[in-house]
């Protein structure tokens, strides 16, 4: 047979193993590498350990948030509630103390109740009746209200007069509920100067829920609030 050899000009062949194509795979395999490094963004467990530590930061700011603002409302309905006693008081201090007639109670330090005759400008004379023993069907509590008529109107003294809707003057009282049954808000009832026979000083005192209006609370027991009263227009015999 005949055996044909092929030669080959130019140079040896090239084969697979040649270190030209060695260096070039190389090469390409490293701009492969580099690209892959520089893609942005995250791998699986990455973005489900982002997205816990998330929920979990959220959950504490939330938290937060909500013990804020109960604590802002708490504080909230407490001022109110205290501004809304200290205001309806001072009204009742400020009747009380141009009175020149007390019709009851008469020889008893202690009261729920007070029997007032009050010149009122523009109205003449008049008789108040205030009462904190009012029971308030809405908040369970008592109220401190005022009876108002003319003073030449017949009537008992110490006891309401019938036909007149009340005006509350103090709201959530809690002297005279159940919580508290021997705690009458008058106290002191007396006349210390000795110039008349009917008293002529009172102390107003009151307790009032510390949560104000609230039905639930931080805030817990009760606030009180007082003043004394010297109605002196009694006291110099006016």
């Amino acid at each position: 047979m005949e055996e044909i050899t092929h030669a080959h000009s130019g140079g040896p062949e090239r084969t697979a193993a040649d270190p030209m194509s060695i260096r070039s795979s190389t090469s390409r395999l490293r701009h492969a590498i580099s690209a892959a490094c520089k893609e942005d963004g995250f791998t699986l467990v990455e973005l489900l350990l982002s997205m816990s530590m998330f929920v979990v930061v959220l959950g504490a700011t939330t938290s937060f948030y909500l013990l804020a603002s109960q604590t802002g409302s708490n504080d909230a309905a407490r001022s109110v509630a205290v501004t809304e006693e200290s205001a309806g008081i001072a009204r009742m201090a400020q009747y009380l103390a141009e009175a020149y007639q007390v019709n009851a109670p008469v020889g008893s330090t202690t009261s729920t109740y007070m029997d007032v005759f009050v010149r009122v400008p523009g109205l003449g004379d008049q008789r108040m009746f205030f009462t904190c023993a009012y029971a308030d069907p809405t908040s369970g509590y008592n109220d401190c209200v005022l009876y108002q008529t003319s003073a030449s109107t017949p009537f008992t003294a110490g006891v309401a007069p019938t036909g007149v809707s009340p005006s509350i003057f103090v709201p959530r009282v809690v002297n005279g509920t159940a919580s508290d049954p021997s705690d009458p808000v008058f106290t002191n009832i007396s006349t210390p100067s000795g110039s008349s026979t009917h008293p002529s000083f009172v102390d107003i005192s009151i307790k009032t829920p510390s949560k104000g209006e609230l039905t639930t609370s931080n805030y817990k027991g009760n606030i009180t609030i007082s003043d004394g009263v010297w109605l002196r227009q009694l006291d110099f015999g006016r």
